[in-house]
């Protein structure tokens, strides 16, 4: 009876020391995975940091045109250093627009996701539209090989032409690479198991029997890491629970007291162990967030950097074009002036001594000059626009008409060899744009197109309706849902490779020989077109030509009509006395000479404070300031004023380089005061003058 107890005893303690030799290898392999999964889950979380950058990239972008140029800059860029991140994609109402790199994931271009045939993947998508949090979906196959996660995220633009969710796609073998456990774990069956319990990625082991579970933490739950010791818990435990019966069958019968104590040890033995694995997890809860706040406080600061920089060179690019623009006036007055000086001289000795080879040479040599000087004219212009430093008069306008005055002048620009058609639809909406700007807008296209055929060739100017709707080829190009009047500018010219098409409205691109082009003429035209609310698109292939379309927004006022100026008597101008405040000195001794031949009595100040000094001591009548708006020391505003305290009713006509100095006129005279704008001939100093004395 003694030995059934016994053995019952010994049956009962080999039972117990079985199950806790598991327990205590559950509790190792515990802790061997507990690293693996945190690997992966880092590991994870670190390749899906290029939503950030790809969120950041898409927010800060201005414009479509914007988006389609840098994003595959911006995506190589992302992926350099970034094993097992598979593609980059953006997405637009649930439709994959773009992706990086397009070589291996041509099917996935243009994939409607919210419609897709696979239920997990609509599923999905319904929930990314439903919160600002990261989506993964998968394990997929990929297309060009292998098994992968998509990770999505929601974008909030405000700007409904830019994309609406960014994609990131990660081979599952790479997290398992990461880890170190591509080839499994030493001693253990091992598998990674999704959120539906499939089996992940290459590792080739069955999912094991009764297997430890470690959860891998990702932005949208969790996976699952099981392992099981190769063989079973049975294998795995033989060769200690051997040692146990045999030594237990030899000890049962004269030390039941030592059983006790090896009970007792193995007990403080499991706490140490429990009180261990409570160790590790909170250390490693603790390196989890230390490293997801050190991940995070990165992409920040990366992503403030990059907005300031980008705003510091757009800024030093406007102001440096605008300064260049404005000192760069003063000088082509000077020469546009002085030249115009000269050819009338060089046409009355003509006429005093009649023509000759010699004055014949001078008159075109000084015509060479102003030709120059007005070209270089255009292209300070192009400056000032592309500065936004150019004046802006919108008024309602007919594009039909504006094409039709222009056509003699687009004809003489582009040449004999190339032949301009124009076809206007009839009745056409008008457009609210200036009518100086939409002249340069039509004329920079056709000099580029005239550019794109050396040889000869033909260019079709057509305007029409066009109500631009959602889903539709244009919207899909950023072009607002609206009603547009479209200016279609067609060349069968050479065309353009895409790696210039991509360029073609980056400012001082150009593609022309040195001396040739300055590369603002298309940013110019994007420019204008842009800051009505309008947009270009350009399709263009090489051999066969371009194509600009300029979608201007349509405007229901009446068309400006111009009106000629009412016939007056000139005015009499032998005594009439103005004052000159100018402190370029070509300029001044320019107007200095224009006003004295038209008998004009002028006063010559170099400064405001030179022309208030010099009103104060004059003590006839001044019956006109001429002032330059911006100089050193007491600007024209300033100076009008105090000369309109000493000398109530004195007319003001303001000189300015460019229109941002309008700023400064403020409501000075009502707002009813007129601006000179710089460069000017002499004719055209002449004629506003005497408007300005003539004006009641």
């Amino acid at each position: 009876m003694a030995l059934v107890v016994l053995l019952a005893i010994g049956y009962g303690v080999d039972l117990w020391t079985r199950a806790r030799l598991v327990e205590r290898q559950r509790q190792d392999i515990q802790l061997r995975l507990v690293p693996y999964a945190n690997s992966i889950s880092v590991g994870l979380k670190r390749r899906l940091e290029r939503l950030n950058g790809l969120k950041g990239f898409v927010e800060s972008a201005h414009s479509i045109d914007e988006v389609n140029r840098e994003f595959p800059v911006l995506a190589a860029g992302l992926l350099q250093g970034a094993s097992g991140v598979r593609a980059l994609v953006l997405l637009k109402k649930g439709r994959v627009r773009w992706v990086y790199p397009l070589a291996g994931n041509e099917k996935a271009l243009d994939l409607d996701l919210i419609h897709d045939p696979r239920a997990e993947i609509r599923e999905d998508m319904r929930r990314m539209e439903q919160t600002d949090s990261v989506v993964i979906t998968g394990p997929l196959t990929l297309a060009p090989g292998g098994v992968g996660l998509i990770a999505r995220e929601r974008l909030h633009t405000g700007n409904p032409s830019l994309p609406d969710a960014v994609s990131v796609v990660v081979d599952v073998d790479s997290l398992l690479a990461v880890a170190g456990m591509l080839n499994g774990v030493p001693s253990l069956d091992v598998a990674l198991l999704d959120r539906s319990g499939a089996r992940m990625g290459s590792l080739r082991a069955p999912v094991p029997p009764n297997p430890v579970q470690v959860s891998v933490v990702t932005p949208d739950g969790h996976f699952t890491l099981v392992a099981s010791p190769i063989g079973g818990w049975n294998a795995a435990v033989a060769a200690t629970l051997l040692a146990v019966r045999a030594a237990g069958l030899t000890i049962v019968f004269l030390f039941a007291g030592l059983i006790y104590l090896i009970i007792e040890r193995q007990s403080r033995l499991t706490a140490a162990v429990e009180e261990r694995t409570r160790e590790l997890q909170l250390a490693n809860a603790e390196l989890g967030r230390e490293v997801q706040v050190r991940l995070e406080t990165e992409a920040a600061l990366r992503r403030q950097e990059e907005q300031l920089l980008h705003a510091q060179k757009m800024e030093a690019v406007g102001t440096l074009a605008g300064g260049i623009a404005h000192d760069f006036n003063n000088v082509l007055t000077a020469i546009i002036g002085f030249g115009g000086l000269a050819l009338d001289r060089t046409n009355d000795f003509a006429k005093a001594r009649g023509e000759s080879e010699d004055i014949a040479a001078i008159r075109l040599d000084v015509e060479e000059i102003l030709r120059a000087s007005q070209h270089a004219a255009v292209v300070t212009n192009q400056l000032l626009a592309f500065s936004r430093k150019q004046v802006a008069r919108p008024e309602a306008l007919d594009v039909g008409s504006v094409v039709r005055e222009i056509e003699g002048l687009l004809q003489r620009l582009i040449g004999e060899r190339v032949r301009l058609e124009t076809n206007m639809a009839a009745g056409l909406p008008n457009v609210f744009v200036d009518r100086g700007q939409l002249t340069q807008v039509l004329v920079n296209l056709a000099v580029n197109a005239r550019d794109a055929m050396p040889e000869g060739g033909l260019i079709s100017i057509g305007a029409i309706c066009k109500h631009v709707r959602a889903g539709g080829w244009r919207a899909a190009r950023g072009v607002p849902v609206g009603d547009y009047v479209e200016i279609r500018f067609e060349d069968n010219g050479h065309g353009m490779p895409p790696d210039v098409l991509a360029r073609v409205f980056e400012p001082f691109f150009t593609t022309k020989g040195l001396g040739k082009g300055t590369g603002l003429g298309l940013s110019t035209v994007y420019g204008i077109v842009g800051r009505i609310g309008g947009r270009v698109l350009v399709d263009s292939k090489e051999g066969k030509g371009t194509v600009f379309r300029v979608l201007l927004p349509q405007h229901h006022g009446e068309a400006a009509v111009v009106a000629p100026l009412p016939d007056r008597p000139a005015s009499d101008t032998r005594s009439a006395t103005i004052l000159l405040a100018e402190d370029e000195p070509a300029v001044r001794k320019l107007a200095t000479r224009v006003l004295s031949r038209l008998g004009f009595t002028v006063l010559v100040a170099s400064s405001g404070e030179e022309a208030i000094a010099l009103s104060a001591a004059h003590a006839g009548r001044v019956d006109l300031l001429l002032t330059d708006l911006v100089m050193g020391g007491v600007n024209g505003r300033v100076t009008a004023e105090r000369l309109r305290s000493q000398r109530p009713g004195l007319r003001v006509l303001f000189m300015s380089g460019y229109s941002e100095e309008t700023d400064k006129l403020g409501d000075f005279d009502g707002g009813r005061s007129t601006l000179l704008s710089k460069p000017f001939t002499p004719d055209v100093l002449a004629r506003r003058v005497r408007e300005e004395l003539d004006r009641a």
